[in-house]
């Protein structure tokens, strides 16, 4: 349930009352276009450019080799 909101100007004045019809309307606009941008596809990992994740294991390996010597 929404209630109406009251929208108030700098000088303390009332500007404009946004109406529960209109608030309702404005939520399930966003709520179905969040709703659209979801993939089920993806399953949670996040994706490395191959050049950062060369950087990564040449950096991890160095270290390895000196935990061993």
């Amino acid at each position: 349930m929404f209630y109406p909101v009251t929208v108030y100007g700098p000088d303390g004045k009332v500007k404009r009352i946004i109406p529960t019809e209109k608030l309702h309307r404005r939520h399930w606009r966003i709520f179905r276009k969040e709703r659209k941008n979801l993939s089920f596809t993806n399953d949670g990992k996040r994706i490395i450019p191959k050049w950062w994740k060369d950087i990564l294991d040449l950096d991890y390996n160095d270290t390895l080799i000196d935990f061993y010597h």
